[in-house]
């Protein structure tokens, strides 16, 4: 049974880990611009990440589907570039 603790607390912590260096590494991405029809839905994905890499409650449950504007409003035909020479 310690045992098992043990493992389990080793994997929270690995988790945690992981949550923390993906906030890391999505946060150093966004150096970039962000559209302004998914930066809520990135701050909203930080905001679980942190909250999971200090072990919080996570604040948001509707991340999917992703991003949320883009699944709301499925871009049509006509949105589509135009298709290029044919190979």
């Amino acid at each position: 049974m310690v045992t098992r603790i043990k493992a389990l607390t080793r994997e929270v912590e690995r988790l945690r880990r992981d949550c923390a260096e993906a906030y890391q590494v999505i946060g150093a991405g966004l150096m970039e611009p962000v559209s302004p029809h998914t930066q809520e839905d990135v701050e909203r994905a930080l905001d679980n990440l942190i909250a999971a890499a200090n072990g919080d409650p996570r604040p948001h449950d509707d991340l999917l589907p992703w991003p949320r504007v883009i699944a709301s409003n499925p871009p049509s035909s006509s949105d589509d570039p135009p298709a290029g020479p044919a190979s």
